[in-house]
């Protein structure tokens, strides 16, 4: 019984991290939008580029706090 509440907790974690990934792409989208229509002149490749090496380095600290090997 006590298996089946941590699977269950697992999968509503997956589920929420899914969701929640999938609502932050969409906002840097929406972000990339509203500087272009605000008069930024920077490439939306360099949004994406940013974003994932914040998202890149967000995973290595979580690795090294938690003295994970890669």
């Amino acid at each position: 019984m006590i298996r089946k509440a941590e699977f269950d907790l697992k999968v509503l974690l997956g589920c929420t991290s899914v969701f929640l990934s999938a609502f932050f792409f969409y906002l840097a989208t929406v972000t990339i939008k509203w500087s272009q229509n605000a008069g930024l002149k920077i490439d939306p490749a360099f949004f994406v580029f940013s974003r994932f090496t914040l998202g890149f380095l967000c995973v290595l600290v979580l690795l090294l706090i938690r003295k994970k090997r890669i």
